[in-house]
């Protein structure tokens, strides 16, 4: 009750994040102040369709309700917003879009990546997983970048950061992941018929080379002579729970399983705190 209390004076759009993307949340503390509400405008909308298999009972009910926010993403852009009211993201992302100029390209990038979660098909190659993560992750971490501005070529660093956080959430949410039916593994790395609602040692490979791509794209970003301004640190303070999730996943035998992800948060505060103060990202 206390801690309920404690954050009622956050934005509709702040709480969301909070309860469904708590990371992100921590990360946006850090970001100034002008920005940050818009900031977790631009997060809600992508909690809300990042959920969206887990709010319908049948893929088709998926994909009408992602249909109707990419139509309605699209009316912005086409200066309508005839039939857009009836959810608080709409009061105001109308305006974070117009007043921030975010590219169009980015949102239909989420969209497409989205699009594919209602597929029981899995990647066919740790490219298409790539190309996955960078739809969900890479584009959300440009948007933001959009909507602090000054973007000053950190693109390509936040679209390698953001590759490095997918990948590693999709391992951390395989146990999840599979209890919905879905195959996020490639099939290049383990059979698609592999059971993959309990740990086992046919999946050990599989996971860690998905977690040595992940590796590889935050060591790219990191080695990039580019200095990260404190205006713009929001959205590469991934960098340091990537290494942290990584360390866990490594040390428990690359079991995701055995890892309990709602946990540590106390500790999670800390390691980005740390980053923050030190600039490590």
């Amino acid at each position: 009750m206390a801690e309920k209390g404690m954050f009622n004076f956050l934005s509709l759009c702040a709480q969301e994040v909070r309860r469904h993307d708590w990371d992100r949340y921590l990360f946006t503390l850090f970001a100034p102040a002008d920005v940050r509400e818009d900031l977790f405008t631009i997060l809600a909308f992508n909690t809300e369709i990042a959920r969206i298999p887990d709010m319908v009972s049948e893929p088709l009910l998926g994909q009408i309700r992602l249909q109707w926010w990419q139509d309605s993403i699209n009316k912005i852009y086409a200066g309508s917003s005839d039939g857009i009211q009836g959810h608080y993201i709409f009061e105001h992302i109308p305006r974070v879009i117009l007043e921030r100029g975010l590219s169009k390209s980015l949102f239909d990038q989420l969209f497409e990546a989205r699009a594919s979660d209602f597929s029981r098909s899995p990647p066919k190659n740790e490219q298409a997983l790539v190309d996955y993560v960078f739809g969900t992750s890479a584009a959300l971490n440009i948007l933001l970048l959009e909507t602090i501005g000054e973007k000053n070529g950190f693109e390509d660093k936040a679209a390698e950061v953001g590759i490095a956080w997918g990948l590693t959430g999709l391992i951390r949410a395989l146990p999840n992941l599979a209890k919905q039916g879905r195959f996020p593994l490639p099939i290049s790395l383990i059979a698609p018929d592999q059971n993959l609602s309990e740990f086992n040692n046919d999946m050990v490979h599989a996971i860690q080379s998905v977690c040595v791509i992940a590796k590889d794209y935050l060591d790219r970003s990191q080695e990039r002579n580019i200095s990260v301004s404190k205006v713009h640190r929001s959205v590469f303070l991934s960098s340091n729970l990537t290494t942290l999730y990584l360390k866990q996943i490594s040390e428990s035998g690359y079991n995701p399983y055995s890892i309990d992800s709602r946990n540590g948060r106390v500790g999670r505060q800390f390691v980005v705190g740390v980053g923050a103060l030190l600039g490590n990202y």
